[in-house]
């Protein structure tokens, strides 16, 4: 940023922003909260080709931000990452509570600016055969030791305003103190800011770094050399006393820098989604720290323990007939690899349009802090601290610099009727004149940077409609790119401590290819959502599709063969199918050939309810309750059968949802409801109500599909280039509490890789031997 603008009002480009919980608070108090649509669009994305055999769980965090940025934020929350931290629990906010004295060569691979989106290294003659397409294994598989560590993971304890400012202090920020609501419902974070650098604390485990928060939501620095990179990295955790055996590595899907502190024992801990532990660095263009976000575990030994060999975990991986003890996760990459920020002259007069927010000081008697988009505020700010969240105001006035920190000098401000938009198209030149066309029609824009090509196909631009103007605040390519990412297996087995062998469940080897094997597999009683589509023909005609959503079972998404007719109705509800596999499909899901269903709910209605959201702890994870004006209590469940876990504006405020109440189905003591959109009863803007329709129960009417030259026949190859022990446990961020969730960190073969046309894979093979495992499996995130 230079003497004469700043750029401002950054948009939604970042998916690990510490913001996430107030961007979502402000997204769901606009937006029809639309799960039918997101299951829709999920449905479609399954069609899409993926290795056959895999249990693939579309993501739509990270593939709806290909269509619209709201529907990105609704997953986002789960994209933070964590750190694991050394054998005893020790805060790290004391720059004496260091990991260990000695500080390891970070390794590094290449970034993903270095290598994007590509298709994999040259692979080695040998194959095999896997998941229906040709497997090549580069790396070597390692030595193993005979035996690896268990550990425990720790409650998380809330940081204090001390600590909170003790660790700003120790990243150069000496300034006031604010509060923020918190990562966890009922809970309160800390901000310490002085205009430009920014810390946001939850504790000593969970906290956010930026050098400059205006450019917080900018895209990473491409064109660093790795070298120079990690020397930096090294520079920068050494001036702020961290000083940690450590190696530094990434993935295309998260497109920054992971600061891995090693255990005890010397090696790395990963999680769910393709993700190491680890500090997440962003570097600027400039090769300098931009932010830092760390998401620290603290835990302590339980034992030592034997472990399978690396061959016994390769054997595993090919068997697709083997999907407990695993954990599969593939990704193609979707973020936008090109994107400008609106900029603004200093001391010129400028409206703009955007989100206010704002948070009390945590000394007494001391001013809020005030922050119009992404800059603090300043002058005629009277009452923009006191308006509700999710406003959306016309704020007029200068951007200003007071001693290097920018600021916006506020002459007026007023709420707006007006919305933030994105829409997707071409920007081109038309009569001298920037012009977005797009499907919502044609717009004009001003102040475009130069360096925008024209014309710039596939354009997501996102600002307010005024007119014939499109008033924008960033434009990236999002939208010509694809993306998306699921998983598969079905997790490892709990951990049977006392060594006494338990047996297991008896897996058959499979005998032929993964594509092939499932034909004839009996499917008994298999619930789930019933999704019906019906295609127009290119000569008029119709005809429908029926598929099954399943809420558990051995695939993620099934097609539907047989005498179906009387379910075109039925849309969206809950369908109980009996039959055969009778193939699997070019696009890798299983053709389900129905012998009879059932319609296990015949009584339930879709409703409109309105009532008040809470979001509380049920077994250590969160959900939830949305409580009617009557006074009854549901749990709210997803259309996919899965515990909800989000809330519409803010705890208390009125809802409206769209909702299938299950009857007879009671979960943790509570009747549960399917929700399929959700809003805000009360109007944000005018305090009037709202109105919602009842949609999810209509069959989806759509073009038929193109087919595509990607089929069974030519599946991308895939090549494994990094297989070696690490830890694994579920990210345990959203959970609380001593019992929360699974909270062992036990060893694991992982094998690392890409496919041909670029997209990366990740599979985790549990490495303990048998005696110590025990036949139920353990809780973990899936994919999406």
């Amino acid at each position: 940023m230079n003497d004469d603008q700043i750029k401002a009002f950054p948009q939604l480009l970042d998916p690990e922003d510490e913001r996430i919980s107030a961007l979502l608070q402000r997204v769901a108090a606009q937006t029809n909260f639309n799960r039918q649509f997101q299951m829709e669009l999920e449905l479609r994305l399954k069609k899409a080709y993926k290795p056959k055999g895999v249990v693939f769980r579309t993501s739509l965090a990270k593939l709806a931000a290909t269509l619209a940025s709201i529907l990105a934020l609704i997953a986002l929350i789960f994209l933070v990452d964590w750190v694991i931290r050394p054998l005893a629990p020790q805060s790290r906010l004391a720059s004496e509570n260091i990991l260990t004295p000695t500080l390891a060569y970070p390794q590094v691979t290449p970034t993903p600016s270095e290598k994007p989106n590509q298709p994999g290294p040259t692979p080695t003659s040998a194959t095999y055969s896997w998941n229906g397409t040709t497997l090549y294994l580069q790396a070597a598989l390692p030595d193993s030791p005979a035996q690896a560590n268990i550990y425990q993971a720790l409650p998380d304890q809330p940081a204090t305003l001390d600590e909170a400012v003790a660790l700003a202090a120790r990243f150069g920020i000496q300034a006031e103190v604010y509060r923020s609501p918190g990562e966890l419902p009922g809970t309160t974070d800390y901000i310490v800011t002085d205009g430009k650098q920014w810390m946001s604390v939850r504790s000593d485990n969970y906290f956010t770094y930026y050098a400059d928060y205006s450019q917080s939501q900018a895209l990473p620095g491409t064109g660093i050399n790795s070298a120079q990179a990690a020397a930096n990295i090294e520079a920068f955790l050494k001036s702020r006393g961290f000083n940690f055996k450590y190696k530094i590595d990434s993935t295309d899907m998260w497109g920054k820098y992971y600061v891995t502190p090693l255990t005890p024992d010397g090696f790395a801990v990963h999680i769910e989604d393709l993700r190491p532990s680890g500090l997440l660095f962003t570097l600027d263009n400039s090769g300098q720290v931009a932010s830092v976000q760390a998401n620290l575990l603290d835990y302590q030994p339980v034992g030592t323990y034997g472990i399978r060999t690396a061959q016994s975990a390769w054997k595993i991986l090919l068997d697709s007939g083997v999907q407990a003890g695993k954990l599969e996760w593939m990704s193609s990459p979707s973020g936008p690899s090109q994107a400008w920020q609106r900029t603004y002259p200093l001391e010129q007069t400028e409206t703009v349009y955007s989100y206010v927010y704002s948070y009390p000081s945590a000394g007494p008697g001391k001013a809020p802090l005030v922050l119009v988009g992404m800059v603090t505020a300043a002058g005629n700010i009277a009452g923009l601290d006191q308006l509700p969240a999710n406003t959306f105001v016309e704020a007029t006035g200068q951007f200003v610099t007071d001693g290097g920190i920018t600021k916006f000098n506020v002459d007026s401000w007023k709420v707006t009727p007006l919305t933030e938009d994105g829409i997707e198209g071409t920007l081109e030149l038309v009569n001298g004149q920037v012009t977005l066309s797009a499907q919502e029609g044609n717009f004009q824009l001003v102040d475009v940077p130069s360096d925008i090509p024209l014309p710039f196909k596939n354009a997501f631009v996102i600002g307010v409609r005024l007119g014939n103007t499109f008033d924008w605040s960033s434009i990236d390519n999002r939208g010509g790119k694809g993306g998306g990412g699921g998983g598969g297996g079905q997790g490892f087995y709990k951990i049977n401590f006392s060594g006494t062998p338990v047996p297991l469940p008896t897996t058959v080897p499979t005998p032929l290819p993964p594509d092939q094997q499932p034909a004839g597999q009996t499917i008994q009683g298999q619930r789930g959502l019933l999704n019906v589509t019906i295609y127009k023909q290119p000569d008029g005609s119709q005809s429908v599709e029926y598929a099954l959503l399943p809420w558990n079972g051995a695939y993620s998404y099934m097609i539907l063969e047989g005498d179906l007719q009387a379910l075109q109705s039925d849309q969206n509800r809950p369908v109980d199918i009996w039959g055969s596999v009778d193939h699997i499909n070019q696009d890798g899901n299983p053709v389900i050939k129905v012998d009879r269903y059932e319609l296990p709910f015949p009584d339930a209605q879709f409703q409109v309810l309105r009532g008040t959201q809470k979001i509380v702890q049920l077994a250590g994870q969160p959900a939830t309750l949305f409580t009617t004006d009557a006074g009854k209590t549901y749990l709210q469940e997803t259309p996919g059968g899965t515990i909800d876990q989000s809330e519409v504006g803010r705890e208390g405020d009125p809802v409206l949802i769209q909702a299938l109440p299950i009857p007879g189905e009671p979960m943790a003591g509570y009747p549960t409801v399917l929700v399929f959109s959700a809003q805000m009863a009360l109007s944000p803007k005018s305090g009037q109500p709202t109105g919602l329709e009842i949609t999810a129960d209509q069959p989806v009417i759509t073009d038929k599909p193109q087919t595509t030259e990607i089929s069974a026949a030519n599946p991308p190859t895939a090549t494994i280039e990094k297989v070696e022990l690490v830890y694994f446990v579920s990210n345990p961020q959203y959970t609380t509490g001593p019992n929360a969730g699974y909270p062992y960190l036990q060893p694991a073969w992982r094998f690392y890789g890409h496919f041909s046309n670029g997209d990366e894979f990740e599979v985790l093979i549990q490495a303990l031997n048998e005696e110590y495992l025990l036949p139920e499996l353990a809780p973990y995130i899936p994919a999406g």
